[in-house]
């Protein structure tokens, strides 16, 4: 039985994985000019079966990318596009609109993600397990407890890392 599960986990991680390849791929090409299309993107990706995570980034992306162009655009009307998304993207949006209305506007402002392969406070980060807006859960090896398999929250505020748990 754990076999098995350890299986459907491999399988949901890798779709994760390649739907969030495809979303920056979709996103790319909105940078490059084509027009933002969150909806369309997400049924292109595989529409009920996107991940959460995955169809949150793609709205939010349109809505930057029409906030950006000028268009007078209510958060709540455009969350209201995305029903199954209309809590986390109205967090998501407002979060947004603090920062803007603090001057800071740019992405570029704030410290890169940790990705799969780094280190960060003595975890070595072997899988992306999930996402949200403050913060990224990986499965990692604790390095100093001989590479003890656990659970770890990181944050862009700095090198800390929340340790959940061992698995």
């Amino acid at each position: 039985m754990t076999s098995m599960m350890n299986l459907q986990s491999t399988i949901r991680v890798q779709t994760l994985q390649e739907q969030r390849k495809h979303a920056a791929r979709l996103k790319q090409r909105w940078r490059d000019g084509e027009t933002a299309d969150a909806l369309a993107a997400i049924a292109e990706i595989g529409g009920a079966t996107v991940h959460k995570s995955v169809a949150i980034e793609l709205a939010y992306e349109e809505y930057c990318h029409r906030k950006a162009a000028g268009e007078d655009i209510q958060s709540s009307e455009f969350a209201g596009k995305f029903p199954e998304l209309l809590y986390s993207l109205k967090r998501q949006i407002g979060i947004h609109q603090f920062l803007s209305e603090r001057g800071v506007t740019q992405a570029d402002s704030l410290p890169e993600w940790p990705e799969a392969g780094d280190e960060v406070a003595g975890f070595l980060l072997k899988e992306e397990l999930g996402r949200g807006a403050f913060g990224r859960v990986f499965l990692a090896h604790e390095l100093k407890l001989r590479e003890r398999t656990v659970v770890v929250k990181v944050a862009r505020q700095g090198h800390r890392a929340d340790l959940f748990g061992g698995v």
